[in-house]
C-alpha cells in the first residue's frame, strides 16, 4: 500500500469512528447526520407544505432519538391524530458541520411493531437560516423507498438507497409517506436510526473520501 493510501485509509478510519452508530454497516458514503445537530420533530407535513411542530418530549422518544447512534432507542410519532396514525410524520434537521450534497439515505428498525417501519419516503433540502416549517424554504431531493420494504429484524439497519443530487444544503427535511402496516392497523410510525450520506463518485476513490471525512471531522471538533 503507497504512503498516500495508507494516510487516506487511516483519516477514514478515524471518521469512522467518529460517527460510529450514526450510520449502517458497509454504507459506501460519509454520514451526515449526528447527535450534537439541531432536529425538530414534526407531523402533517408533505413534501411541498408547511409543517407542524410537535410539542412536549413525546416521552422521550422524540426525532433526537433517530439521530443518537443507538439502535436501542427510537423515534415515535404518532401523528397529528387518529387519521394520519403517523403518516406525514418525520423531522427537520441542521447538521452542525454545514452544508452537503447527499446522494443516499438509510433507515434503521425499532425494537418491536414492524407494522410501524417506514416503507417510502421523502427528502427534501433547504438553505434558508429562518423559519423551516415554510413550505417556501424546502427543495424536493428524493421520494422513494426507505430501504425497509423486506424486514431486516428487529433494531437493524435496511440497505442504502442512492439517488440523484446536484445541489448543496444546510437543512433537510426527512417524511414518511407509507408504513408497512395498513392505516387502521398500526397508530403510529417508528425507527430507531435515519441517517443520509454523500456518496463520492466510485471513480473517486478512496482518496477523495478520506479527504471529505477529514473535512467532517475537522468541522465536527470545532462546532
Amino acid at each position: 500500500m503507497s504512503v498516500l493510501s495508507s494516510k487516506s485509509a487511516l483519516l477514514a478510519a478515524a471518521a469512522c469512528a467518529l460517527v460510529a452508530g450514526h450510520s449502517a454497516i458497509g454504507a459506501p458514503g460519509i454520514p451526515v447526520f449526528s447527535s450534537p445537530d439541531y432536529i425538530n420533530s414534526i407531523e402533517a407535513a408533505v413534501a411541498g407544505g408547511d409543517s407542524t411542530l410537535v410539542g412536549g418530549n413525546m416521552g422521550g422518544e422524540g426525532a433526537a432519538k433517530a439521530i443518537d447512534g443507538n439502535l436501542a432507542s427510537k423515534y415515535l410519532n404518532f401523528g397529528i391524530n387518529d387519521f394520519t396514525r403517523g403518516i406525514d410524520t418525520g423531522f427537520y434537521i441542521t447538521p452542525v458541520y454545514g452544508a452537503s450534497m447527499i446522494g443516499g439515505v438509510a433507515f434503521a428498525t425499532a425494537n418491536d411493531n414492524p407494522g410501524r417501519d417506514p416503507l417510502t419516503i421523502t427528502i427534501e433540502g433547504s438553505n434558508a437560516t429562518t423559519d423551516l416549517t415554510l413550505r417556501a424554504n424546502w427543495t424536493m431531493i428524493y421520494s422513494g423507498p426507505s430501504g425497509l420494504l423486506t424486514d431486516p429484524n428487529r433494531q437493524t439497519w435496511g440497505p442504502m438507497q442512492t439517488f440523484a443530487n446536484s445541489a448543496s444544503y444546510t437543512s433537510y427535511r426527512v417524511l414518511v409517506t407509507e408504513r408497512r402496516a395498513l392505516l387502521a392497523d398500526e397508530n403510529s410510525v417508528q425507527y430507531s436510526e435515519a441517517q443520509v450520506y454523500v456518496v463520492p463518485e466510485p471513480a473517486a476513490g478512496l482518496t477523495l473520501l478520506a479527504g471529505s471525512m477529514l473535512g467532517l471531522v475537522r468541522r465536527r471538533k470545532t462546532a
